[in-house]
C-alpha cells in the first residue's frame, strides 16, 4: 500500500512538472526572393526553405560580387515576435553575411508577416594559395531568434512554477533529514531527472545556412545593333564608339511607329563562364527597322518629319538573326596574343589576327572561355 502511494505521488508529481512546450511551428519563412545580384553571381541551386530553416548555395568569380535575399516571414500566431537583430554569422575572412528589415521593423506582429533581407558579400579576395582546383569553398550558418515581446503572464506562471519546484524540493530533503528514510531520497532523484519547464512558445529561432563558392569566372558580351524604344536607350544602349562594320556608320534617327519612338543602337548580350569552360555560340536575334518599300523598289517606305524623325508603317519592323561574329583586339582591352590558340575556335571564318588584330567566324560555333572578359561583335557577313 506504501509503495502504491509513492508511486501514485511520483506519478502526480511528474504531471505537474511535465514541461509545457508550446513550439509554435505555425511561425515560419513563406518565401524568399534574389532582389539583386552582382554580374559574377550565380545560383548553384535554389534556395530551400523548412519552416523557419533556409539555405543558400552561392558562386562568386569576383571580389565585391554580392547577392541579396527578400525574405518574408509569416505569423500566423496571436502573439508578436521580435528578431534579434544581434546575431551573426559566424567569423569569415573573405565572406560578409549581413540583414536588416523592411522600414526597419524587426517585430513580425500577430496575424501579420516581416519582409527582411539577407545579403551576402564576396568582402575580400582569396588567395591564390587557399583556391583547389580553382575554387574556395566556405560553409557557414547562423541562429536568429524571435523572442514575444509582450507575456508578462508567463514570467509570473515560470515564478510561480520556480518557486513551486524549490518548495517541493526543500520539503523531501527536509523529511529525508529528519526520518532518514532514503524513501525521499529516492523521490526527490526521480524529480530531479524530470525535464525543466519550458515555455518555447517564447522564443523561436531562424536558421540561415549557406555554402559559399568562390571561382574563377569571367564575362562574354555580344555587342550587336538592334531596334531599341526611345525611352529604353539611357538603359540599354552603349555609349560607344561605332565598330567597323560593312554597313557603315549609321547617322542618329529616330524611328516614329504607332506613336511610339525608336531608335537603331549596340546593345550588350552577356554570359558568365568559368575558365576554360566550353562557350557555345549561336545566332544573336535581333530587331530591325527597314525603310525599304517593296512596293516601290525604293527606300520610301517612311517620311521624314521636321524633326529629322521617320514616320514609319509596322511593316517597316523585321526580325532576323546575327549569324556572323568578330573578335577583334580593338574592342578588347584584356586580349592576350594568345588568344587565338588558347580560344582554340572550332572553326575560323576569316583569320587576321597578326595583320590587322581581329578574326571572324560563323554560328553556330564554340570555343574555350579564357581567364580574362571578353567582347563579340555580332555582323553582317562580309558580301
Amino acid at each position: 500500500m506504501k509503495k502504491t502511494k509513492y508511486l501514485l505521488l511520483v506519478l502526480f508529481l511528474s504531471i505537474t512538472l511535465i514541461p509545457m512546450v508550446f513550439a509554435k511551428d505555425e511561425v515560419k519563412i513563406e518565401s524568399y526572393k534574389l532582389v539583386k545580384q552582382s554580374d559574377y553571381t550565380d545560383e548553384l541551386s535554389k534556395p530551400k526553405i523548412n519552416g523557419l530553416n533556409i539555405s543558400f548555395d552561392l558562386s562568386f568569380g569576383k571580389e565585391k560580387d554580392y547577392a541579396k535575399y527578400q525574405i518574408v516571414v509569416t505569423n500566423p500566431t496571436n502573439k508578436d515576435y521580435e528578431l534579434n537583430k544581434g546575431t551573426d554569422f559566424k567569423t569569415s575572412k573573405y565572406i560578409s553575411y549581413s540583414y536588416d528589415f523592411e522600414n526597419n521593423n524587426s517585430i513580425v506582429k500577430a496575424n501579420s508577416k516581416l519582409t527582411m533581407y539577407i545579403t551576402i558579400t564576396y568582402d575580400h579576395a582569396v588567395p591564390a594559395s587557399e583556391l583547389k582546383d580553382g575554387r574556395y569553398i566556405e560553409d557557414n550558418k547562423v541562429t536568429i531568434s524571435l523572442s514575444n515581446t509582450e507575456n508578462p503572464e508567463t514570467s509570473i506562471n515560470i515564478s510561480i512554477m520556480s518557486i513551486i519546484i524549490l518548495a517541493i524540493i526543500g520539503l523531501f530533503i527536509t523529511l529525508y533529514l529528519i526520518t532518514k528514510k532514503k524513501r525521499y531520497l529516492n523521490i526527490l532523484l526521480v524529480l530531479l531527472t524530470l525535464p525543466i519547464v519550458t515555455y518555447a512558445i517564447e522564443k523561436i529561432y531562424i536558421t540561415v545556412t549557406t555554402k559559399i563558392t568562390i571561382e574563377e569566372k569571367y564575362k562574354v558580351s555580344y555587342y550587336y545593333e538592334t531596334a531599341v524604344k526611345a525611352s529604353e536607350e539611357a538603359t540599354k544602349c552603349l555609349q560607344i564608339t561605332a565598330f567597323r562594320s560593312n554597313r557603315g556608320v549609321m547617322v542618329p534617327s529616330y524611328y516614329i511607329i504607332d506613336g511610339e519612338k525608336y531608335t537603331i543602337c549596340t546593345v550588350s548580350l552577356d554570359y558568365i563562364y568559368r575558365a576554360g569552360e566550353k562557350v557555345i555560340v549561336s545566332e544573336v536575334p535581333y530587331t530591325g527597322i527597314s525603310r525599304y518599300n517593296n512596293a516601290t523598289g525604293d527606300d520610301d517606305l517612311c517620311t521624314i518629319d521636321d524633326n529629322n524623325n521617320y514616320n514609319c508603317p509596322k511593316e517597316a519592323f523585321y526580325n532576323d538573326t546575327y549569324k556572323y561574329m568578330e573578335y577583334s583586339k580593338d574592342y578588347n582591352p584584356l586580349y592576350k596574343d594568345e588568344d587565338i590558340s588558347t580560344l582554340n575556335i572550332k572553326d575560323i571564318g576569316y583569320n587576321n589576327w597578326v595583320e590587322d588584330g581581329y578574326i571572324e567566324f560563323q554560328t553556330p560555333n564554340e570555343f574555350i572561355m579564357p581567364k580574362h572578359d571578353m567582347i563579340i561583335q555580332a555582323i553582317i557577313p562580309p558580301k
